[in-house]
């Protein structure tokens, strides 16, 4: 009888109490625990839907930021080719690049059709390009490729020499470029490529064997 008496006491407390202290009387959540707490037995994660817990300054429990979150690779499924191609209309001659495909998207943050990547959450992003590229024609002009918002212009940029690129074959020259850019959540984003007379290449071949091709990545490292 004593323990159907405690039981009922702990049940009130629970239905009469919206936040409940352990080691505290001054409970500020609905539990809320000053000391350790300790669990004896978790299954294992099998799932890459599944989110991770974590701990804010406060010692509150959250859920985490899943890494599936702003973490995109892709390559080019064709060759883009600037010949064939219009640059965006606000004068800055800039190209967005259009032919990009995903390899590993699991938010869906990038759109296959629009060859757009709409930023999931406001923060820091590192954003890798790895592009094989044949120079064509003989304007002296650098190239610049990158990241380009929603109105065209950069918001994260690489240079290089013309001169690396110029009259190396159907091959081209691989270059990798990695840096940080901040995004904003909602906004739209594009990989873009600058001055004329370029050919972007997907997938080279040569007598040898295939070549590196074109890649990009986007990545959440802090928000």
């Amino acid at each position: 009888m004593k323990y159907f008496y405690i039981f009922l006491f702990f049940l009130f407390s629970i239905n009469s109490f919206s936040q409940v202290g352990i080691n505290t009387t001054s409970p500020t959540n609905t539990l809320d625990i000053d000391g350790d707490l300790r669990v004896r037995a978790l299954p294992l994660s099998a799932s890459t839907d599944d989110i991770p817990i974590v701990i804010d300054s406060n010692g509150r429990l959250k859920k985490g930021i899943s890494n599936r979150i702003g973490y995109y690779r892709g390559r080019l499924s064709s060759d883009f080719d600037s010949r064939v191609n219009t640059p965006l209309a606000n004068g800055t001659g800039i190209y967005k690049i259009n032919t990009v495909g995903q390899i590993i998207d699991p938010n869906n943050d990038f759109n296959n059709t629009t060859d757009i990547f709409t930023a999931p959450v406001t923060g820091i992003y590192e954003v890798t390009m790895t592009l094989t590229i044949r120079g064509l024609g003989t304007t002296n002009t650098n190239y610049v490729t990158g990241l380009i918002n929603q109105t065209g212009n950069w918001v994260m940029r690489f240079s290089m020499q013309k001169e690396e690129f110029d009259d190396s074959g159907s091959v081209g020259v691989a270059r990798t470029y990695t840096g940080i850019a901040q995004l904003t959540q909602g906004e739209l984003y594009a990989f873009g490529f600058a001055s004329s007379d370029f050919l972007l290449i997907a997938n080279p071949t040569g007598t040898s064997g295939t070549g590196i091709g074109s890649y990009f990545r986007i990545e959440l490292i802090d928000n």
